[in-house]
């Protein structure tokens, strides 16, 4: 990808990552790939209000669900198939995984009954709230 072109730096008229314009990177014949090892996919997670939003969001419903955890084989399910996507980071979170897609530690989520994966590889666990 030529990083300079991509759409968040182009508006910014020079790299995010290392803060050089177009044309100082011609000048040292600065890969078309980020030296820094920025990705498109890497600038598409969420931005921090945005995770925080999604997270309030998300231990709202669980709350209002009662605080439903799923099963341990539930869990082993949802992990296997998270560690299998294309946008799991097992170093995030001091290597407990994270999902980039959505910014959330897997070791959270995936507990919550009532969480879902954000490009639908695993659904919510249907909950039922006995008062």
């Amino acid at each position: 990808m030529d990083f300079i072109n991509s759409p968040a730096c182009k508006s910014r008229g020079h790299c995010i990552a290392c803060r050089n314009d177009a044309m100082f990177r011609k000048s040292v014949k600065a890969p078309d790939e980020c030296p820094f090892g920025i990705t498109k996919d890497r600038l598409l997670e969420q931005s921090l209000p945005q995770k925080v939003v999604s997270l309030a969001s998300s231990l709202a419903n669980w709350a209002d669900k009662g605080f439903p955890v799923v099963t341990k084989e539930q869990l082993e399910t949802r992990l296997a198939t998270c560690k299998g996507c294309e946008f799991w980071d097992s170093t995030g979170f001091i290597h407990t995984g994270k999902c980039t897609k959505c910014g959330c530690s897997t070791q959270a989520k995936l507990r919550m009954a009532t969480a879902k994966c954000p490009i639908d590889k695993w659904g919510a666990i249907e909950v039922v709230k006995t008062d």
